[in-house]
């Protein structure tokens, strides 16, 4: 059954990074829960207790709120005050700063960018970083399922000489985001800066460990590989957020 699939694949996974790749690429795999299904499971978990935290999240009172505001505002307001009223403290700061967006862009384009604006400005700043959150969630829970095809590729390429199949990196890429995932959800219910910091620290170990344990290369070779895969998929990883961003505030 699933749950006895579960338990006897759940310690190795966490504590002998690779094992269940190799277990998988050699074929012994009836006694485990296929990659996809184990990552299936520990997203469904991760992301749902990811948006009930969102759910549950206050964002201060109204003079936090305009503090924030504020500080995306004095900029402006500094270089601005000569030509416009600045004198009227009606509103939050949030709505000053879409102001001040819409008197830069409005003379002679009445664009895209103005409207929003203008709409963010409706919405006030409590409501849209609630939105523009719960908006990204659910958009980078799709992008991951383009992130492990990726990552998998850039394993193809970096071990070409291996002679292994795609479908190989692949499940070792599976193995390795279901990790992430685990350990990402760990630090969200933690909640404190050692736990951040500890998070990306015990992902890099893991991936190192799985990449000497699965391709069976050298410290040095692995370390090498480790290197130009992190940096690498560090700035897919980095461009996909930044394309997403963009993507959720146009789409709100």
């Amino acid at each position: 059954t699933f749950d006895s699939k579960l338990f006897r694949s759940i310690v190795p996974f966490l504590l002998k990074p690779g094992f269940l790749t190799n277990e998988f690429n050699a074929g012994r795999r009836t006694k485990y829960v296929s990659p996809l299904r184990l990552f299936l499971f520990v997203s469904i978990v991760a992301f749902f207790i990811f948006s009930v935290n969102l759910n549950k999240m206050v964002i201060g009172d109204d003079v936090e709120v305009d503090k924030v505001g504020d500080a995306l505002v004095i900029d402006g307001s500094n270089r601005g005050a000569s030509s416009r009223n600045g004198n009227d403290d009606s509103g939050s700061g949030f709505s000053r700063a879409m102001d001040e967006i819409v008197v830069e862009i409005e003379p002679g384009i009445d664009n895209f960018f103005a409207q929003k604006a203008k709409q963010f400005k409706k919405m006030g700043l409590a409501s849209f970083i609630k939105k523009f959150l719960a908006d990204f969630e659910e958009n980078i829970s799709k992008a991951i399922f383009f992130l492990i095809p990726v990552f998998a590729l850039l394993l193809k390429l970096l071990y070409i000489r291996s002679k292994r199949f795609y479908v190989e990196h692949l499940i070792f890429s599976l193995h390795f985001h279901t990790f992430a995932l685990i350990i990402l959800l760990l630090a969200a219910l933690i909640n404190s800066p050692t736990a951040n910091v500890l998070a990306p620290l015990m992902m890099g170990i893991y991936l190192f460990i799985a990449l000497r344990e699965v391709f069976k290369q050298s410290c040095f070779k692995t370390l090498i590989k480790f290197s130009l895969l992190s940096s690498v998929y560090g700035v897919v990883v980095f461009f996909v957020l930044l394309g997403l961003s963009l993507a959720t505030v146009a789409l709100l």
